[in-house]
Parts: structure tokens; sequence; C-alpha cells
């Protein structure tokens, strides 16, 4: 997290490189969640609407960014109108630097990231179908502007990797729990901190004995979101009009986004998680056939079904992991977040009731 990016000012550099060589003027600011990015809201023209963002110094590199930058132009090249767009500068870069920080300007996608206040299966059909069409168009390693880019390929699994160092890491801690609430006075903290400690003394060695056996496993892996959640996934109606921020997108297994999505859209539906699963295997399925859609994409050589077995152990790992990292920067580490603490201690409370109740995993 990036504290200060909240007071960023847009410079005279981005002003003059970047706005007026699209006639765009800021109307409105809002602030992001935990990247620390702040992003302005613009006019475009008579009847477009665009969105300038400035990310924060720590994250993400030149170098990375340009990466992300060069995938996002490969959905734009297949005709896939619910990803943000790119606008060059002056010089004919997708980014601008000034004073050590990256901006971009980006197309401003309609719809609401409502999906929690009216949750339904034909707006989990639609989610599931979004991200089906990026991953296949990203699966088949073409790059936007006429640039090559990697194909998919099997291997082992970047998610597997880092999930597997970090339960290790928190095992060698061996943190006492009685130390750690001797500085806790909130009564509902002391309870996700014991109910944190309880969980991982519990599962986190299943958890990397199951990791371990998945690890031998070579998976597909192409450039991924890794950050899609509920409130990155907008729409209008039941249709998905807008997959936004892609700040976190790498090279991965495609099982990574299915778990962050669906955990997000159905935390306490297991059997809505499964269901959103088999529609993304359906959809990536027909669109690695070549069959007819409302986007006329390539055809790829084949897709190998994402297994729900698989899924639900990167899941339980994910949530689990997820309520320690909360633990960690809310409690070990005392973070400041722009948002408010009880939002976040919420967020963190999510975690520990998928981890006690709804999410645990499926009796075949």
């Amino acid at each position: 997290m990036d504290s200060d990016s909240s007071i960023v000012p847009i410079s005279d550099v981005v002003r003059r490189e970047l706005l007026s060589l699209h006639a765009c003027e800021p109307i409105e600011r809002i602030q992001l969640g935990l990247s620390g990015a702040s992003i302005w809201k613009c006019t475009a023209g008579s009847r477009d609407l665009a969105c300038l963002r400035v990310w924060p110094r720590t994250h993400p590199t030149p170098e990375r960014l340009l990466g992300i930058h060069q995938h996002m132009q490969m959905l734009t090249a297949c005709g896939i109108a619910f990803t943000p767009g790119l606008y060059c500068s002056r010089s004919g870069n997708t980014l601008t630097t000034d004073n050590g920080r990256l901006w971009e300007l980006t197309s401003w996608l309609p719809g609401t990231a409502d999906y929690l206040a009216a949750p339904s299966g034909n707006r989990l059909n639609s989610a599931m179908r979004a991200l089906a069409q990026i991953h296949h168009v990203w699966s088949l390693g073409r790059g936007g502007m006429g640039e090559p880019s990697a194909r998919a390929n099997v291997g082992g699994s970047p998610t597997l990797t880092d999930r597997l160092a970090r339960l290790a890491a928190w095992q060698l801690r061996r943190l006492e729990p009685l130390r750690v609430l001797a500085g806790v006075s909130c009564a509902t903290e002391r309870q996700l901190v014991i109910a944190t400690f309880d969980s991982l003394k519990a599962r986190s060695e299943p958890l990397r004995q199951q990791l371990v056996c998945l690890a031998q496993q070579a998976v597909e892996q192409h450039f991924v979101l890794r950050d899609i959640w509920s409130e990155h996934v907008l729409f209008t109606g039941d249709e998905v009009t807008g997959v936004i921020d892609f700040g976190a997108a790498r090279w991965d297994e495609p099982t990574t986004d299915l778990v962050r999505l669906l955990g997000s859209l159905e935390p306490h539906s297991p059997s809505q998680r499964r269901s959103g699963l088999a529609a993304y295997n359906r959809f990536r399925s027909e669109l690695a056939s070549g069959l007819p859609g409302e986007l006329t994409l390539p055809s790829a050589p084949r897709f190998e079904t994402l297994r729900w077995e698989r899924f639900q152990i990167l899941e339980q790992t994910a949530t689990l992991l997820s309520a320690a990292q909360w633990l960690e920067w809310l409690v070990l580490e005392q973070r400041n977040f722009v948002q408010p603490r009880n939002e976040l201690v919420e967020r963190w409370r999510g975690f520990v009731e998928r981890m006690n109740g709804a999410w645990e995993l499926e009796q075949d």
C-alpha cells in the first residue's frame, strides 16, 4: 500500500502529454482500495468517458506495467469491449512517467460492481463467460498491436510455489496467541485472532501436504488477472460490461483466477462455486473448439478442463492465508489503511467464517 498516493496532484506533464492530447478533463477523483492507486473519472470528447490512473511508487515497475498493457491490447484487438482500452501519450507510449510515478489513461467502463447485492445464475454465467474469453485470448499468445507474446504452456504452478512458501513461513514463526492478544483490546478482533491462530494450527500442515502433491502435476499456464474479485467485475443488468484493475496480472495457472473470483462472488455457496467452475470449463471448451458466439475469436489447439478437486485445495489455502494476512496487517504490523478499520475487520471476518463454515470441502 502507498498511502501518499491520495495526495498526488495531476502534474502539468500528465496534462500536457496525456490529457490534453485526448481532450480529457478530470471531473471526479476516486481513491481505490488496498493498492494505493488513485483514479480520476474524466470527460473525453462530447460523449465518452476516460479513466486516469496513477500507480503507487512501489508497484508495478515500468517493465511489468508495459507487459500488462501489451496483454490488455491483446483483448482490445480481439474485440473484447468489457476490458479497458488504452490511450497513448504524445510519444506513443501507453504509460507516462512523472516524478517517479506511472500514469495511464484508459476507457471508462460502464456498470456497477453489484453482484453481491443481486446474485443470480445468469450473472454468474456472465462472469464466467467474461473470464473465459479473457483467458482464451491470453492462452493464444497473440500480442496486441501485432506484437508476439508467449503462448500458454504446461509446467509447475507459480501459485503453488507461492502458497507453499507462505504456509511454511507461518509454520516457522511459532507466534504465541496469548502474547498477540495482549495488544488487542477490541472483542471482535480478539475473537478473530483466536480463530485465525486455531485454523493455522489445525490446517496449515494438512494443506501443505496437499499442495506438495499438487505441485507434482504440470498444469496449463498463461497470463491471468490474479486480482479479479467482486469489486472488479461491473454489471449492467445480467451482463458483464466491465472487468477492471489489471495491476496484479502475471503469468500463472488459470485456476488462480477462478478461486479468487468465485470465492468473492459466492463466498458461502460451494454448490454455486462448483456450478461457476463448470460454466467456465464449458465456455473455454466452446472457445477452443471455435464454436460460433458473440465474439469472433481464433480457436485454440486444446483446453484442459480445470478440476474441482484442485480448485478446492487452492481455495482452502487462499482462504486460510487471506485470514492470516489480515491478522498480520491489522494486528501484528498495525498498518494504516485509507479504508475505515471496521471495514477491513469485516473482510477478515469473512475469511474466518469461510474457514469455519460453508467453505468446507464438499463430500461427493
